[in-house]
């Protein structure tokens, strides 16, 4: 695995078992899928009919500022989730977990998190939280959480 697959991943896990609070997972009921999936399209339109909630952890985006240092070390490193909402599904009494209340939990739950076999951690970006002005097809609503790593890594083969 690589080591930018591994933060995706890495992070995908965290809220999947996402019990560090108040030992009940939050994100039991709500679907988190990464962005390399093989068919996201119909994965998020899928959870969004049946749960009316999802986040997808976005692929990886890195700097490499010292072009002459090898191996290379990436810095400036990003990755997001963009939580999706359809408000008429999953404002039903039986699911309903805002995307605001998803979208804190995403904060809670990654802010200061070490991916395996990653040396730094992720901390908020400076543009925490941004709303996206047009949701996918399927979602009424849609925001985008950025976290970002303490540091640089050096990659390694």
């Amino acid at each position: 695995m690589s080591v930018l697959r591994d933060i995706q991943t890495g992070l995908q896990e965290r809220l999947q078992d996402a019990t560090l609070f108040d030992n009940l997972n939050y994100f039991s009921d709500v679907i988190v899928l990464t962005e390399d999936k093989g068919d996201i399209v119909n994965e998020i339109n899928r959870a969004l009919a049946r749960l009316g909630i999802c986040a997808v952890i976005l692929m990886v985006d890195a700097d490499n500022e010292h072009p002459n240092t090898n191996p290379p070390y990436l810095s400036n490193i990003i990755i997001g989730v963009e939580v999706m909402e359809n408000v008429p599904i999953n404002r039903a009494p039986e699911s309903y977990k805002t995307i605001n209340d998803v979208v804190e939990h995403v904060m809670l739950y990654g802010n200061h998190f070490r991916p395996e076999g990653v040396n730094e951690v992720l901390v908020l970006d400076k543009q925490a939280v941004r709303s996206i002005d047009n949701p996918p097809p399927g979602a009424s609503v849609a925001r985008m959480v950025r976290f970002r790593t303490s540091a640089g890594i050096q990659l390694s083969s």
